[in-house]
């Protein structure tokens, strides 16, 4: 259980990547709270199976291709488990088309699915993990299953890190008082 007493958000989480995710970091011992876009059968069983663990799960809906709802979303998980230890910001949108009649429409959904929501969703609990000084990891690639070695792993951590089944840390800009 290295990760008992650690607070994880996962977005994307009622299947997939984002399940895999939840499942993993439940069985490190992590208390999660997983997002979906809204209440749906695949995210009310993956709340069950995160239970089944032992480990306190809650479920918070919202589409997090939007920044208000990101917002809401790091704020009601927030308020849900008391701080955030753990962001993996699972955000996924993909339609293949050919190159020469791709709408620029679905082009721009593309963009805002994989990358801009990505950044809202961090940037929210980032600023949370910052001002509390506290640990803080996020991943947005499969590099969120304790053990990888992805180098696209990211996460602020403080000093005495310790033992972590996590990746290298990786000290961004945002942080400019954490020692390195």
């Amino acid at each position: 259980m290295r990760l008992l007493g650690k607070t994880a958000l996962v977005t994307g989480a009622a299947r997939g990547l984002g399940q895999g995710c939840a499942l993993e970091l439940a069985r490190a011992g992590a208390e999660v709270v997983i997002n979906d876009r809204e209440d749906n059968p695949s995210a009310q069983a993956t709340l069950a199976e995160l239970r089944k663990l032992g480990q306190r799960a809650e479920f918070v809906p919202g589409d997090i291709f939007d920044r208000a709802s990101c917002e809401q979303v790091a704020n009601e998980a927030l308020a849900r488990l008391g701080r955030l230890d753990i962001l993996v910001s699972n955000p996924a949108f993909s339609r293949r088309g050919e190159f020469l009649n791709y709408s620029p429409d679905l082009f721009e959904q593309t963009l805002r699915g994989t990358l801009t929501a990505g950044f809202h969703m961090s940037q929210f609990v980032a600023r949370h993990m910052v001002e509390r000084g506290g640990e803080a990891r996020s991943s947005s690639s499969p590099a969120c299953m304790p053990g990888s070695r992805s180098p696209t792993a990211s996460r602020t951590t403080p000093p005495n890190e310790g033992s972590s089944p996590w990746p290298k840390p990786l000290r961004p800009n945002c942080c400019p008082t954490a020692s390195m």
